[in-house]
């Protein structure tokens, strides 16, 4: 809907900022509970395919994109939070595909302040077949193996920018040993 929501608890007023693509919204709800439990709260915006952050606005694609053209009409609001963030949270899958987006995130780390800091957060895993349709079902009804995409390109990408700034850390999703189970 494009406005700033806020999650965890109401009662503070946290400069936490969570964005990023529709992988971003996954943490939602687990921030929000983490945030009720934990007496902080975190504002969110984010956006679907295109995460709203820098470089975002210099992407050209063939089509008139609905989520380029949304994910680029958030770019002021964004920004805003940004710079009055002092933790800024980013996850988003895909941005290994477009270097507008990777020069926008580094344009992040290198214009936070001092008293800013920014944890990226990979991707969860894409899996080769969507489980639903093999099984019809959300019952497991095969003993299929899957194959884990873990993004590798999008971690090398966080990974670098971790190394390169001091106030930047990433988060990898991939060392975490759920994964093995599947």
């Amino acid at each position: 809907n494009g406005a700033i929501d806020t999650f965890g608890d109401s009662t503070r007023n946290d400069a936490i900022f969570l964005t990023g693509n529709s992988h971003a919204d996954v943490f939602k709800t687990t921030l929000h509970e983490i945030g009720k439990a934990g007496n902080f709260s975190f504002t969110t915006l984010t956006s679907s395919s295109f995460p709203p952050i820098n470089g975002v606005d210099h992407i050209k694609l063939s089509d008139n994109n609905e989520y380029l053209t949304f994910s680029q009409s958030l770019l002021p609001k964004v920004q805003s939070a940004i710079n009055n963030a002092r933790l800024i949270i980013f996850c988003a899958q895909g941005i290994h595909e477009y270097q507008e987006l990777v020069d926008g995130l580094e344009e992040i780390a290198q214009n936070m302040s001092a008293e800013q800091h920014m944890i990226i957060i990979s991707s969860f895993p894409i899996l080769d077949k969507n489980p639903l349709i093999i099984n019809k079902s959300i019952v497991k009804k095969t003993n299929k193996k899957y194959t884990i995409n873990f993004l590798l390109d999008d971690q090398k990408i966080y990974q670098k920018i971790a190394n390169k700034y001091q106030n930047v850390t990433f988060f990898d999703l991939s060392k975490i040993p759920l994964w093995h189970d599947i």
